[in-house]
C-alpha cells in the first residue's frame, strides 16, 4: 500500500488529536488511510468494535465516509451514531463496552478545520506519540486488511437517561445557553429541560458555518450576547460550551463573567462535600484561589499538565474522580467516566446550585480578590518553541521559584507567572495573578523582560 500513499502532512498528527485544514491536509484519501491506522492501531491493542460520530461542520460528513471506509478496511466493526458531541462519543463507548471510537470535530477552531478525536476502551484518549504512531504505522507500511461491518445505532436516549437519573433539581433554574450554532445545540437544551430547568437558547441552532461567533466559551468576548440576554431574561445563569460539547464557560445572574477554573471551585465544593479529604486535578493555569478553595472545604489539589488528554491520563493513573482545567474542560467522574462531559458538568452545577440560597455572583465571596490576565499569546516557530522553555526555565530559576511540569510557571510571595509551549499552535501562552494590580504588573514585566532576551520570540503575529 505504501507505494500508493496520497501525500500526507505529518504536522496533522498533534498532541491531542490529528488536525488540519480540510481543503489540503484532510483529503478524502488522506481520511481513509488514517482511519485504516487507527482500525491497525486498535486491533494492534485487542479490539475491533468502534463507534463514530461527527460534528456539525460543513466538512464532518464528507470526512465520516471516508474515515468508516478506513476503519472497516482495517478489519474493525463501527457503529456510526452520526451527528454527536465528543462527550456522547465517549459515553457512548463506556456505556456499549466498545474498543475505542473517533469523533470527528473541528471543535472550536475556525471553519476551515477539521480533525479527528481518538479514544480506545473506556474512551482512554490517544495522546503525544500514540497518534504520532498512527503517522508510523502508515510510512513503514505496517497497515492492516480486513473487511469490517457498519451499523447506525441512536446513542442519546441511554445518554440523558444516565444524566437524568444522577441529577435532581432542588428548585427550578432559568438557565441562558449559549452553543455558538455548534453540535452542543444537539443535546444541551433538550437535556436541561429534561432534568427541570426553563431554557434561554442562544445560537443552538446549528450551523457548521458558526455565523454569529466561533463556539469558544474560554475567552469572554464570545460570550458578549449571553452575557446581555442573561440580564434581559432574568435568568439564574448563563452557560457557554465549545463546538464539540466538552467545555462549557460560565456568566452569573448579573451578567459577570467566571474563568472557567472558578467552575471547578464550585464542583469540588460539591464533591468534597460528599468526599472530604479526597483529591482534585487542577491544571497548571488555574488560580491560586482554586488550590485554596479545595483545602477550605477539606480537600488536596494536584497541579498538572494542560491538556485534557494529559488530565486525564492523570486521573486514571492515580485514581482521581474530579479535575479540572483552565480552559473549561471539567472531569466529573463520580458515578460517571473519566470523560470531559460538559453538558453533565453543567447539570452537576445547576443542581448544586439549586440546593443554595446564594446566587452564583456571590459563591466566591470567601475566596481573596485576584487580579489576573486571560491567555496571552506570543509566537514562535513550531521547531524552536520547546527548547526555548527549557532555556525560560533555567534563566528564572536562578532567582525565582519555578514550577516545570508544563513550562516555566514563575513563582513571588504575591502573584506568578507562566509561560508555556501551546501544544496544537507556533505559539507560546502566557497567563498572570496576582494580589494586586501593581504585583500583577511587576510579575508580568518580570516575565516580560525575559522573553526579550529571547529573538525567536515574537510579540506580533507574523504576517
Amino acid at each position: 500500500m505504501s507505494m500508493n500513499l496520497p501525500p500526507i502532512n505529518p504536522l496533522i498528527f498533534r498532541e491531542y488529536d490529528v488536525r488540519g485544514l480540510v481543503d489540503s491536509d484532510l483529503k478524502p484519501e488522506v481520511i481513509t488511510v488514517i482511519g485504516k491506522a487507527i482500525g491497525t492501531f486498535i486491533q494492534n491493542a485487542g479490539g475491533k468494535k468502534m463507534a463514530i460520530g461527527r460534528d456539525n461542520r460543513e466538512s464532518s460528513e464528507t470526512i465520516r465516509t471516508a474515515l468508516i471506509e478506513g476503519l472497516t478496511a482495517s478489519g474493525c466493526d463501527v457503529i456510526d451514531i452520526g451527528l454527536s458531541t465528543s462527550p456522547l462519543l465517549y459515553v457512548t463507548i463506556c456505556q456499549w463496552g466498545l474498543d475505542g471510537g473517533v469523533n470527528i470535530t473541528g471543535s472550536h477552531n475556525p471553519i476551515q478545520y477539521n480533525g479527528l478525536k481518538i479514544v480506545r476502551e473506556m474512551a482512554k484518549p490517544l495522546s503525544g506519540e500514540e497518534i504520532k504512531s498512527l503517522y508510523r504505522l502508515i510510512m513503514d507500511d505496517k497497515l492492516i486488511s480486513g473487511a469490517g461491518k457498519v451499523e447506525q445505532k441512536d446513542p442519546k436516549p441511554e445518554y440523558y437517561d444516565r444524566i437524568a437519573n444522577l441529577i435532581h433539581l432542588q428548585r427550578p433554574m432559568k438557565v441562558a445557553v449559549d452553543t455558538g450554532n455548534g453540535i452542543a445545540g444537539l443535546t444541551v437544551p433538550q437535556m436541561l429541560k429534561r432534568i427541570g430547568c426553563e431554557v434561554v437558547e442562544l445560537f443552538t441552532e446549528l450551523d457548521g458555518t458558526f455565523p454569529n461567533h466561533l463556539p469558544n466559551p474560554e475567552h469572554e468576548q464570545y460570550l458578549t450576547d449571553l452575557k446581555r440576554v442573561v440580564v434581559e431574561t432574568g435568568a439564574d445563569i448563563g452557560m457557554g460550551f465549545d463546538g464539540d460539547g466538552d467545555r462549557v464557560g460560565l456568566i452569573d445572574e448579573k451578567g459577570g463573567y467566571l474563568s472557567s477554573d472558578y467552575t471547578l471551585i464550585l464542583l469540588a465544593r460539591d464533591f468534597l462535600s460528599r468526599h472530604p479529604g479526597e483529591t482534585v486535578l487542577v491544571d497548571i493555569k488555574s488560580s491560586r484561589n482554586v488550590e485554596f478553595d479545595i483545602k477550605q472545604h477539606g480537600g488536596k489539589s494536584v497541579v498538572w499538565k494542560t491538556g485534557h488528554s494529559l488530565m486525564k491520563k492523570k486521573m486514571w493513573e492515580d485514581n482521581i474522580i474530579l479535575g479540572g482545567e483552565f480552559s473549561g474542560h471539567m472531569f466529573v467522574s463520580e458515578d460517571y467516566f473519566t470523560v470531559d462531559d460538559a453538558l453533565y458538568a453543567a447539570a452537576r452545577i445547576l443542581e448544586m446550585l439549586s440546593k443554595s440560597d446564594k446566587p452564583l455572583s456571590t459563591q466566591f465571596t470567601n475566596l481573596p480578590k485576584q487580579y489576573s490576565t486571560p491567555l496571552i499569546e506570543v509566537y514562535i516557530d513550531e521547531a524552536a518553541k520547546f527548547d526555548t522553555i527549557k532555556q525560560l526555565v533555567a534563566m528564572f530559576d536562578k532567582e525565582y521559584e519555578v514550577i516545570d511540569i508544563d513550562g516555566a510557571k514563575v513563582i513571588l510571595p504575591d502573584g506568578w507567572g507562566l509561560v508555556r509551549a501551546s501544544n496544537t499552535t507556533p505559539t507560546l501562552n502566557l497567563r498572570f495573578e496576582a494580589d494586586s494590580p501593581e504585583s500583577l504588573e511587576k510579575v508580568k514585566k518580570l516575565v516580560f523582560d525575559g522573553l526579550k532576551k529571547f529573538p525567536a520570540i515574537k510579540f506580533e503575529k507574523p504576517k
